[in-house]
């Protein structure tokens, strides 16, 4: 009575080793999905105004970009992507003295507000 007893705790371990390697390969196959993404954003943000704009506003990008949830930062991205006046935008950040009021036509710095 006492092999089968083994046999079903051995069972048992080995099922539950075998669920927390599938568990663990799960989640560094989903942070490394989104180290991609961070690394993709990061690309598109640079090629935006959105750089300026942070400054402009006293935002802190590494902060915002590493303590927001991925989704969060690629709608703000994609906010400014699909902005019809992102010349507008550049000009005024081109301008060491605009103030974040200048830039209240923003979709991102609206956004942004709604958000804190």
């Amino acid at each position: 009575m006492a092999i089968p007893s083994y046999l079903l705790a051995f069972l048992v371990a080995f099922s539950v080793a075998i669920l927390g390697i599938l568990i663990v390969r799960f989640n560094q196959k989903k942070c490394q999905r989104q180290r991609l993404l961070r690394k993709e954003l990061v690309e598109r943000i640079k090629a935006s105004p959105m750089p300026g704009l942070f400054r402009t506003l006293g935002i802190n990008f590494g902060n915002y970009f590493y303590s927001s949830p991925v989704s969060e930062v690629d709608a703000t991205v994609q906010l400014c992507e699909n902005c019809s006046r992102t010349n507008q935008c550049t000009s005024k950040l081109s301008n060491p003295e605009t103030d974040h009021n200048d830039l209240d036509f923003c979709p991102v710095k609206q956004f942004l507000n709604s958000r804190t």
